[in-house]
């Protein structure tokens, strides 16, 4: 799965629901061959099943140990075996299986010890599943062998994994896509979706390839002349779930959440199964099976047909009422939607005309500041300059005022100092004049006056 994308994968699940069960996909008759029980009784397990994805238990479920848990499902098998000719019959095939995978191992063993020297460099980088010890042997069924990079390291540098020789049970890869290859035999391929939608139901043959998604579970029948097929994996290490058998993701759920999951009644779940693990051996039963289903396959279509007309007659005008009021509401909605839309563009377009108005506001409140700004600055400039100017005229005219002050002085000075001369001159005249006339009376006089 990609991060942040969900793929519905129900374990359990009514087909109506788009979360439904992936067991719808299957077909009944070959999902009861993989399960071990009848046809009608895995009808009957599908059509009970919930509508929710989520179900809600009738009564509270206490989970019970895990290990108490498993030793009671061996001690129940074991019951069974003792109590019943299958189980002998299970236990002498069980000893057949063992004597078989034995001998197959010696062969193993065998050619692989009388491979040449000259092979050794190679050894990493080929397997023969055909030599080698098989990973499952079911009597009158087959052999399963996966091949990963624990067998094949090489796997790790190629990016692909094969399994080949298998007849597999219902089975997911959840970490890789397969490619299959018919190689030999018929058979049929059932291909389902993680919410029980059939993607693929078609025979197969020799040369048939198909590619199967992961996450996508599938069927695979072996026809009458057995079915040997090449499965090629991207991924070195495959992660293979299987549906049915004693491996089955089903067997990791408590009973109990099972049985609420399924909506069944406690214990009745416990019949249905196999102890078999990935291959199930086929019999006439099957293969009669099979052949009745493709007879009666158009006759099974016409039956789900007439019952399908009849359920649409019943729920035909349900369901015309039903769409009748989902278009009603659905009217409704669109008008909700619409006026809510018309609402939403007339709130969009008054906040856009009061962003507008707030904006042009603002630009002029903005000017309108910086005008004021202008003034009081050039008014601040001429206070400034008149400011200059009348101290320049006051300090000129202190200037001119001192000047004038100081020519007043200069011209007192000047004054002072000329009658200063004149007085001067004057008593040097007056002087010059007495000593004229002092000089005029002493010659005037006798001698001895002037002693």
């Amino acid at each position: 799965m990609n991060p942040g994308r969900f793929h519905q994968f129900g374990l359990a699940g009514a087909r109506e629901t788009k979360f439904g069960s992936l067991l719808h996909g299957f077909s009944q008759g070959t999902l009861a061959d993989a399960w071990g029980v009848e046809k009608e009784r895995i009808r009957s397990l599908l059509e009970q099943q919930n509508d929710a994805g989520i179900v809600k238990c009738k009564q509270k479920i206490t989970f019970p140990d895990i290990q108490e848990e498993a030793r009671h499902q061996r001690r129940h098998r074991g019951e069974d075996e003792r109590g019943s000719r299958h189980g002998r019959r299970q236990r002498e095939d069980e000893y057949v299986e063992e004597t078989m995978n034995e001998i197959m191992y010696d062969e193993a063993f065998s050619a692989s010890r009388d491979r040449p020297a000259s092979s050794f460099y190679f050894e990493e980088l080929k397997y023969s599943t055909r030599n080698e010890y098989p990973d499952v042997y079911v009597k009158n069924g087959g052999t399963f062998t996966q091949v990963s990079s624990q067998k094949l390291p090489s796997l790790r540098q190629v990016g692909f994994s094969v399994v080949k020789n298998a007849l597999e049970a219902p089975s997911f890869v959840g970490n890789a896509n397969q490619l299959i290859y018919i190689r030999q035999g018929s058979g049929r391929i059932q291909v389902t979706s993680g919410d029980g939608e059939s993607v693929f139901d078609e025979d197969v043959q020799e040369g048939t390839m198909l590619v199967i998604p992961k996450f996508f579970p599938s069927l695979k029948l072996a026809g009458e002349n057995g079915l040997e097929y090449v499965c090629l994996l991207s991924s070195h290490s495959p992660s293979i779930a299987y549906l049915a058998g004693r491996n089955s993701v089903y067997y990791g759920v408590p009973m109990r959440v099972l049985e609420a999951a399924f909506n069944v009644d406690e214990g009745e779940l416990r019949e249905i199964g196999r102890d078999e693990e990935v291959i199930f051996p086929g019999s006439s039963s099957t293969g009669l099976r099979r052949r009745g289903e493709r007879e009666e396959e158009p006759s099974e279509r016409r039956r789900r047909r007439e019952e399908e007309e009849r359920r649409g007659r019943g729920q035909g005008e349900r369901e015309g009422r039903r769409h009748r009021g989902r278009d009603d509401d659905l009217e409704g909605q669109n008008e909700d939607q619409a006026s809510e839309r018309r609402r939403r563009e007339q709130e969009r377009q008054r906040r856009h005309e009061e962003e507008e108005d707030a904006s042009e506001r603002r630009r002029r409140e903005q000017e309108r500041r910086r005008h004021e700004e202008e003034e009081e600055r050039r008014h601040r400039g001429r206070d400034n300059d008149l400011d200059g100017q009348n101290e320049n005229q006051a300090s000129q005219r202190r200037g001119e005022e001192q000047e004038r002050q100081r020519r007043h002085e200069e011209e007192e000075k000047r004054r002072h100092r000329g009658r200063g001369d004149d007085l001067e001159g004057q008593n040097d005249r007056e002087t010059s004049q007495e000593e004229k006339r002092r000089g005029h009376s002493r010659r005037g006089l006798p001698q001895w006056a002037l002693l």
